[in-house]
């Protein structure tokens, strides 16, 4: 929990909000016509990175990744981007 005025603002708060994934496909495979493996990032915080074969999988990876990420965030008193579409 983080304190902010009189609100105290939970980490699911954080994992439930309308943070934008941002895509980045590896072609290194490009003659064979598909993507070698998809890396997703959180764009408000693009540490937070997952790489994997398929996007089902990146996605999980990643929510993963920026849960850790809040959890050290949070202890370590760091400031949380809000997602963009709240700013």
């Amino acid at each position: 929990m983080r304190q902010f005025g009189d609100f105290m603002v939970s980490k699911e708060y954080y994992m439930d909000s309308p943070y934008k994934i941002c895509w980045v496909p590896d072609w290194s495979d490009w003659r064979e016509h598909h993507i070698a493996h998809l890396t997703a990032f959180v764009q408000e915080v693009p540490e937070v990175r997952a790489t994997a074969d398929t996007a089902e999988e990146a996605v999980e990876l990643l929510h993963a990744a920026f849960s850790e990420w809040l959890d050290l965030a949070i202890s370590e008193g760091r400031d949380i981007p809000k997602p963009e579409v709240l700013d």
